[in-house]
C-alpha cells in the first residue's frame, strides 16, 4: 500500500505524491492507498466576545467584525436607464428581501445602479463580502462586474473599484462573494455603485448584505472553540454587532439556530477551501482518506475543511471502497457521505454542515464504525431521513442538531438508525424539526441527549431497544416507543415526555432493591412488557419481597450479551486493592443463561468484565451466589442483573 501526499492548495498533479514537496493537487480515487491530505488553515481567535443564546441563530458581538456598506434589502438603489430596480423576497440572506436589478439588452455597459450613504470611513478594512445571484450572462475569463466605493453621492467618482468574480449563474440561489482589494478601502465614501464592463445582453442581479470585512466574512465559519472536533457554523449575515448563522437554502426564516449553551464566548473563525472542481469522489478500491495533515511536521494535527458552495446535485464522498475518512469538514454540498454496504468504512472526526441533499440523505453510512460525526444546520429533502446509519458497528460521539427536515415527521427522522444490535454512545439529537427514528432491532444507546425537536423527539419502531442514561430536554409530542423498549438510568421519562395516546406506552418504574438502604441513583423504565417487577409472593424466608424477572420465549431479547437489557441491582463503595466479597440470594427454577455482570464501561473499578452465571435451583428454592471482586481503583462497584429469558427472582444481599 502506497502513501500518497495531496495538497489541495499548492500541489501539482505532475508530482508523484511521494512526499509533501512532491504533493499532488487532486485526490486519487483508485488504488489501495493511504492518501494524506494537507490541512486547511487552523482556527484563529477573533479577539471578540460573542453572546450566544442556545437554539438562537444570532450571535451578539461585543464589537463589530465588519462595517456595513449597504444591507441591500428592499428597492432603495437608484437604477440607470434600461435597468429596473426591484426586490426578491425568496432570494435573500438579510432582511425581508434582496435588492434586484433587471438589466435590459439596451443597457450594454456602464453604471447599473448606485446607493447614496452618509460620509463613511472604511479604511480599517481591505475586503468586501456580500451575497450575489446573477442570471443569463456569459462571463469573460476576468470579472466583468465591479463593485465601486465612491467619494461623491451618485457613484461616479470611484475611490475603490473592485472586480466581482461570479462563481455561479443559478438565478434562484445566492452565493457568497468575497473580494480582496489588496489595501485599505476609502475613508471618504458617500456612495456605492455596481458597474458592468462587457455587453452581455439582458440579465438579472440580486445582491444582499454588502459588508467591508477583513478575515471574517460570508465564506468563513464561526465557532466558540479552535480545537479539532469543535462545532462550526456558516455565516448568513453580518450587520454591526450582530452575526446570524447560516441555515436553509434561500430564505432566512424557519431556521434552527445553534447548539451552544447560553453564555459569553471568545469567538474563533476558520476559512474553508472553496472546492468546486473535484467533487463526487467515488472510490472502488480500499482507500484511506486521512485529512488534516501538517505539511511541515508531517503530523495529522488539524482538519481539512472544504466549501462546495452548494453543489445540490452531487456529493462529497461516495465511499464504495473507502476504508477510512478522518478529520474532514464538508460545507455546503448536496450529499456529504454515501457509503456502500459492501465495505466497512471508519468515520472519525467528520463534520457535515449546511448540506442540501437532492433526492437523498445528507449522510448515509452502511456497515460503518463511527467516532466523531457532526451533522449541523443542514436542509433535508422531501421525505428522506437526513442522516441514516445502517448496518453499523460501534458508533460513538455523534451529534445531529439544528437541521431543517422536509420529511413527513410521522414516518421519517432527522437521524434514522436502521442497524441491528449496535452500540451507540454519546448521541445527541436536538433542535431539529424532526427527531430520532429507530427502525432496527436490539440497538443499545448509552448517554443520549434528545430535546427541542419540534415535531417529535423520537419514534422507536425496532424492538428490544435499550436507552441507558437518556437526557430528555422536552419538545415535540407524540413520542412512541416500540416493543420491549427499555429506558434506564434516566430522568423521569413518564412525567416529562409527552407520549402518544394511540400506542400502548404504559411504563413501570423499577427501583433498585438494596438491603443496605442507601439512596438509589438508578431509575429504569420498561415499556409494554412487564419484564421485571417487585413482588412479595415468591420470596426467601426473612425477606420482604424479591424482584421478579419474567420473559416468555416469544419475548426473548434478540440482542447479544453485551447490549441486552441489564438492570442495576446494587451499587457498593469499594477501595482500591481491597478485596470485596458479597453474595446475592436468587431463585431460578431452570437454567436460562442469566447472569450477574460487572462491566468496566459501567463502573471503572474493574479492569475487565466479570460474569457470574446464575444456576438453576428448582421451584422456590433459594441459593446464595457469591461474588468476589478485586478493585483496581476506589469508586462505586455496579452489579447488574443480565437476563435473557425465563423466570428469575432476585432477593437480598449478604455482605
Amino acid at each position: 500500500m502506497a502513501i500518497i501526499h495531496v495538497n489541495l492548495i499548492t500541489g501539482d498533479d505532475a508530482n508523484d505524491g511521494s512526499t509533501w514537496a512532491l504533493a499532488k493537487k487532486t485526490i486519487p480515487v483508485t488504488g489501495e492507498n493511504e492518501v494524506r491530505i494537507a490541512k486547511t488553515p487552523d482556527a484563529v481567535s477573533t479577539g471578540v466576545i460573542g453572546t450566544l443564546t442556545q437554539f438562537n441563530k444570532e450571535i451578539v458581538l461585543a464589537s463589530p467584525l465588519s462595517k456595513t456598506i449597504d444591507t441591500a434589502e428592499g428597492n432603495l438603489w437608484t437604477s440607470s436607464v434600461n435597468v429596473t430596480g426591484g426586490t426578491y423576497n425568496q432570494n435573500r440572506r438579510y432582511g425581508t428581501s434582496s435588492q434586484q436589478f433587471s438589466i435590459l439588452a439596451a443597457f450594454t455597459t456602464g453604471k447599473i445602479a448606485y446607493k447614496t450613504m452618509p460620509l463613511t470611513d472604511f479604511s480599517d478594512y481591505s475586503k468586501i463580502s456580500f451575497w450575489l445571484s446573477v442570471s443569463n450572462i456569459t462571463y469573460a475569463p476576468n470579472a466583468q462586474l465591479r463593485l465601486c466605493l465612491c467619494s461623491d453621492t451618485t457613484g461616479d467618482v470611484i475611490v475603490n473599484s473592485i472586480p466581482i468574480t461570479v462563481i455561479n449563474t443559478q438565478t434562484n440561489y445566492m452565493f457568497p462573494i468575497v473580494e480582496d482589494y489588496g489595501g485599505a478601502l476609502g475613508n471618504n465614501i458617500q456612495s456605492v455603485a455596481i458597474y458592468n464592463d462587457v455587453d452581455a445582453g439582458s440579465f438579472i442581479i440580486r445582491i444582499n448584505n454588502i459588508e467591508a470585512v477583513n478575515n471574517v466574512h460570508h465564506k468563513t465559519l464561526i465557532g466558540i472553540s479552535g480545537l479539532n472536533g469543535a462545532r462550526w457554523y456558516g455565516i448568513e449575515s453580518m450587520v454591526g454587532n450582530s452575526i446570524t448563522i447560516l441555515n436553509g437554502v434561500t430564505v432566512v426564516s424557519n431556521t434552527r439556530g445553534h447548539s451552544e449553551e447560553t453564555g459569553d464566548y471568545l469567538l474563533y473563525y476558520r476559512e474553508p477551501l472553496v472546492y468546486t472542481i473535484q467533487h463526487a469522489l467515488s472510490f472502488s478500491t480500499p482507500i484511506q482518506l486521512l485529512f488534516g495533515w501538517n505539511t511541515i511536521t508531517n503530523e495529522m494535527d488539524g482538519e481539512t475543511w472544504l466549501d462546495y458552495l452548494v453543489q445540490y446535485n452531487t456529493y462529497a464522498f461516495h465511499a464504495n471502497g473507502i476504508k477510512t475518512i478522518k478529520n474532514v469538514g464538508v460545507f455546503r454540498v448536496g450529499i456529504a457521505i454515501l457509503t456502500n454496504s459492501g465495505s466497512i468504512t471508519t468515520i472519525e472526526n467528520v463534520s457535515a454542515i449546511n448540506c442540501v441533499p437532492l433526492n437523498n440523505s445528507a449522510v448515509t453510512i452502511y456497515n460503518g464504525t463511527i467516532d466523531g460525526l457532526r451533522v449541523l444546520n443542514c436542509t433535508g429533502y422531501a421525505n428522506n431521513n437526513l442522516v441514516v446509519i445502517d448496518g453499523a458497528h460501534l458508533c460513538k460521539n455523534i451529534e445531529v442538531s439544528n437541521n431543517l427536515d422536509a420529511a413527513d415527521w410521522l414516518f421519517y427522522g432527522t437521524l434514522a438508525i436502521k442497524s441491528l444490535a449496535t452500540k451507540y454512545e454519546n448521541l445527541t439529537v436536538s433542535n431539529n424539526l424532526n427527531g430520532l427514528l429507530i427502525q432496527g432491532n436490539a440497538n443499545y444507546l448509552k448517554n443520549v441527549v434528545v430535546g427541542n425537536n419540534y415535531n417529535r423527539q423520537f419514534r422507536v419502531i425496532g424492538g428490544d431497544t435499550v436507552f441507558d442514561n437518556i437526557d430528555f430536554k422536552g419538545g415535540g409530542a407524540n413520542n412512541i416507543l416500540g416493543l420491549n423498549t427499555v429506558i434506564k438510568n434516566s430522568i423521569d421519562m413518564q412525567l416529562q415526555a409527552p407520549w402518544s395516546t394511540q400506542f400502548n406506552n404504559d411504563f413501570y418504574k423499577v427501583r433498585e432493591y438494596n438491603v443496605i438502604d442507601k439512596p438509589t441513583l438508578n431509575r429504569t423504565w420498561i415499556n409494554a412488557k412487564l419484564w421485571t417487577w417487585w413482588q412479595t409472593t415468591v420470596k426467601r424466608l426473612g425477606d420482604v419481597g424479591a424482584w421478579q424477572f419474567s420473559i416468555t420465549s416469544s419475548d426473548t431479547f434478540s440482542g447479544n450479551e453485551d447490549i441486552r437489557p441489564a438492570i442495576t441491582y446494587t451499587e457498593i463503595a469499594v477501595e482500591q486493592d481491597i478485596e470485596v466479597t458479597f453474595a446475592i440470594w436468587i431463585c431460578q427454577p431452570s437454567f436460562q443463561d442469566n447472569s450477574f455482570v460487572i462491566r468496566p464501561e459501567v463502573c471503572d473499578v474493574v479492569s475487565e468484565k466479570i460474569i457470574i452465571p446464575i444456576p438453576a435451583t428448582g421451584t422456590n428454592i433459594w441459593q446464595l451466589i457469591p461474588i468476589t471482586v478485586y478493585p483496581v481503583k476506589t469508586g462505586i462497584l455496579v452489579v447488574e442483573v443480565l437476563y435473557k429469558s425465563g423466570n428469575l427472582w432476585v432477593g437480598s444481599i449478604v455482605l
